[in-house]
Formats: structure tokens, sequence, C-alpha cells
């Protein structure tokens, strides 16, 4: 059984496939892999070039007739042998230390997913031609473990969170792979497969971990599905997309009211079609349900968005789609209802000339600028200009050694509990959230937490499942030991409660491990 099992859908795409099969070959330090071609019935020359490229680790599988794409990432996923499974698209990429780096934080967690961001590379034939040639990648290395329900909610109510798609930069275990087709009968379901695979390991585990370095580059080419839905732009493949959606037995429909009024957004999509479904299929997520306002925003932002950097022209298109979104909403009884009604009014919003989206920039740690200036035209290309400018392997060894002293030691900080048997934590703050995150996650048993707080309105509430109480009743729970985990009232806190001191042990959690009590790690 290889390590990986590098998996790669796709139609009519020899050229831009290529590309993406000659980056998965290049991947330094690693060699335990196969690669899965799954060909949907292609009637271009992708059987031809696959057989040129003559490598015993591409596996290529070539259907018997047009699949909807749902139906072929199910297909692709059955072929597969790998201990850990990868999705990319067929104008994808995997960047050079992919696998390496894939790997050995494997080794150093033990976690069955491993996901992150992409690094985004817009072929110079995509649809959105002020994007063309554009690269971008992320340089922060700080990684998160992620709440897996928590960042469900956060995607359906706020639009802020995390999935674990299993597309691009993220790998999932066989063994979850195998749980969710004994659960549902299949892995990918609903209209956007990608997105509901996300949801539906979400309902399966409790945490994983997330990335900052960028494992895979996000192509975006003419013949991507999801960026001809994002820029609302019909094209014989979204067409036949659509169709083929259609002859599905299950989920068969884009169920949203925008796309039939003729507005496209991926948004709808994912929060109605895959969400639904998968809290339908693996009868999940009882307590989260879909905010409204939040979709409705979210569903202006999208079309925003897709039109801010086209100058006048993107203007008159968002004015028009905005004049269907408001008819859907008033013509919706529930949208309606729940719509804080922000975001109709066109002088809210400004329109950038093209060219503005091309000025090279660092924002939020995400350098991008134009790879046609350095002579790069493909997505290969793209994977061996970012090695030396980003991701050489000298880095990213430095990166996991970092990586491991900081795992082991954040482990380490949390191992000092298992001698306790209760504990009271003292504050129900941001920091306290970080701590029970942390603690739930390298924790080696389960110890009894109560927590305590001078905030009269929390007392017999709950945070993170843990009862809250008043500081009055810290005497009567027995507890081995009360931790302080307010920064900014820390003092003033310990204070307070060292009364107790003689039958209690205290600990100012900042006093102990610094201001960082599990570095380079934040709990989501």
């Amino acid at each position: 059984m290889p390590r990986f099992s590098i998996v790669i859908p796709t139609r009519n795409r020899a050229y831009t496939l290529y590309y993406t099969l000659k980056t998965c070959l290049n991947q330094y330090g690693f060699d335990d892999y196969e690669i899965v071609v799954s060909d949907n019935c292609s009637e271009d020359n992708t059987t031809e070039m696959i057989k040129d490229l003559n490598s015993e680790k591409i596996k290529y599988f070539k259907t018997d007739c047009v699949l909807a794409m749902t139906d072929n990432f199910n297909f692709a996923i059955s072929k597969t042998i790998g201990e850990y499974v990868l999705f990319i698209g067929s104008d994808d990429a995997i960047h050079t230390h992919g696998l390496y780096l894939l790997n050995r934080i494997i080794e150093i967690t033990g976690e069955k997913i491993i996901a992150g961001y992409n690094s985004n590379y817009w072929w110079s034939d995509c649809v959105s031609s002020h994007k063309r040639n554009i690269f971008n990648t992320r340089m922060n290395s700080t990684s998160a473990i992620l709440d897996a329900k928590n960042n469900v909610k956060k995607i359906v109510c706020s639009s802020s969170g995390h999935l674990p798609n299993l597309y691009g930069s993220c790998v999932v275990h066989r063994n979850l792979i195998h749980e969710l087709i004994n659960r549902t009968g299949m892995v990918f379901d609903s209209v956007y497969p990608d997105y509901y695979s996300g949801f539906a390991l979400s309902a399966l585990i409790n945490q994983y971990i997330w990335l900052q370095i960028c494992i895979c580059v996000g192509g975006v080419s003419d013949k991507s599905n999801g960026e001809s839905l994002k820029v609302g732009k019909s094209s014989p493949i979204i067409d036949e997309f659509v169709k083929l959606q259609a002859t599905r037995t299950r989920n068969k429909t884009l169920k949203g009211k925008f796309f039939a009024a003729g507005i496209i957004t991926t948004y709808e999509g994912i929060v109605i079609d895959d969400f639904n479904c998968a809290k339908k299929n693996l009868n999940a997520f009882s307590n989260i349900d879909v905010d409204i306002d939040n979709l409705l925003k979210s569903i202006l932002y999208e079309r925003y968005t897709a039109n801010m950097y086209l100058g006048n022209i993107g203007k008159d298109i968002f004015l028009k789609e905005l004049d269907i979104i408001q008819n859907v909403i008033e013509n919706t009884p529930e949208y309606k209802a729940n719509f804080s009604g922000k975001g109709l009014n066109i002088d809210d919003y400004e329109f950038y000339e093209p060219i503005d989206a091309r000025i090279p920039k660092v924002e939020n740690g995400v350098l991008q600028f134009d790879a046609s200036l350095f002579g790069i035209d493909n997505i290969y290309d793209v994977t061996l200009f970012a090695e030396k400018l980003l991701y050489s392997k000298e880095y990213i060894d430095a990166y996991l050694n970092q990586f491991e002293r900081n795992w082991n030691k954040s482990k380490s900080n949390f191992e000092w509990l298992n001698k306790y048997d209760k504990i009271g934590i003292f504050a129900t703050g941001k920091y306290t959230e970080q701590f029970l995150g942390l603690y739930t996650y390298f924790k080696t048993k389960d110890i009894d937490i109560i927590l305590f707080d001078n905030d009269k309105t929390k007392w017999e509430s709950g945070f993170y499942d843990h009862k809250v109480l008043s500081p009055e009743k810290i005497p009567e729970q027995k507890l081995d030991i009360l931790i302080i985990s307010s920064q900014k009232f820390q003092d003033e806190i310990y204070e307070s409660v060292k009364k107790y001191e003689q039958t209690i042990e205290i600990i100012k959690l900042y006093d102990k491990f610094g201001w960082n009590f599990a570095p380079s790690f934040v709990f989501i």
C-alpha cells in the first residue's frame, strides 16, 4: 500500500493535465505514492498523452460513458489503494515539497486529516482575463488545530470557517473514507462534491490540522467549473455540468433560488445543497442551521467580487444582478423575513480597473504577482519558480523541524494535567477557549473540568460543554488544581482565590508557560 494516492478526475483537459501530472511526478525527497487519473470519457488526446508520459506511477482509468462530476469523483476514489488520499483537479498542481512535507507532518502528528490553504494560479486562458497568469501563495508558517463542528457552523453562519474538503491541499486517511462509504454508501454526494466531502468528513471527526504553508496550487483555466460558476458565465462546460448533475438519482438538481433566477453562485450551492445533503446523509449538525442573512450577504459579496475589477462594465453587470437578487429576496418569504437589507445599494460598492487586480502585493500573508513577468505560462513552471522563491528543501526542512519542536512542546505542556482528576479553570474568555481546545486535542485521559467566572450572566451556563459556576463555589468542588487562564486579569483573579491555596494547587497559566502555552499553534 503506497503512502499516498493522488487522484485526478478529468475530462477533455489533456493540455493542462499534462502539466498537472508533471508536478505530481516531480516530488523531491518522497517517492511512495500512486497517481490515479480518472478520465471521464474524454474526446481529446488524453489517452495518448498519458501513454507518452510512460510513468509506472500513473494508473489510468477511462469511463465507458460521460458521468456527472460527482459520479466521476466516486469512480476515481474507488480505484485508489493509498493509505492517504489527495484529490486535485486536472489544471491544479502539487508543490515540489508537497508529499515530502505531508508525510513528515503525518509522522509527527499521527493525524488522519491534514488540510490547509492552496496557492493559486490563473492560467493564461482563464475566463477572468484580468487575472491571467497571476500567482499567489502564503508566506505564513503558523499552524492551527481546527474544531470540525465549530468550523462547519462558521461556514454556514458567518462564511469564515474552513472545511477539510477532499480536494486540493487536504489528505484524508483511508479509514475515514471507508467509514463514510459504510455510513452513506459513497464518499461524494450533492452538486459540489469537494465541498460536500468537507461537511461529510467534519461529521466524522472532532479536530484536524490546518497548515498555513501551501501544499497544492489551485489552478484556474478556461475549463474550470468553479471559476466559470463564480464569474456567472454560461459555457458548454457549465451546461454539461448542470445537465449531467440532473441525471443523478440522488440530489440531482441545483436547488437554489438564485440559480433558478439566473444568478450562478457557488456559495448558495455549498450551504443549501452540500451542507443540507451532508446533514441529512449523516444525521449530523442537528444544532446548526443555515443563517439566511449571512447566506444572502455572501451571495452579494460573491457576485460583487466577480465584477469588482471590471470597471464600469463590472458595475453595470452587478447592478443588473442586484435587481435579480432583490427580486428573489422579495418573492421568497423566508429570505425576506431573515434579510437585514444590507448590500442592495450599488453605491456601497467600489469598482476598479482590470490593471488594479494585477498589481504585485503582499496582503495578509499572501504574496501575489504576475508570473508572466518571469516567463511562466503553465502550472508546472509555477511550482519550479515557487521552490526557488519560497519553498527550497532547506526551508521546508527548517519549517518541519520547527513544527516538530513546537508540536512536542505543545504536547508536553498538556501532559502535566494527567496527574489530576478534577481541575477548575477560572475565566471563560478567548484564552480559556484556546486552552480547552488544545487540551481536548492533546489530552491522553479525560479529566473532570469545571469553569468559574466573575460574570454572573455566565453562571450555570455552558462553555465548550463545561458548566460555569460562581467563584464562591470553588471550595465545595474539591478540585485538585485551579488554573487561572485570563491574561489581562491573571494577578487580580489570583488575589481573589489565593485563600484556597492550602487545599487547592493554584496555577497562573501564563506564569507557568509564558504567554504562549502552545507555540505556533492556535485552536479555531
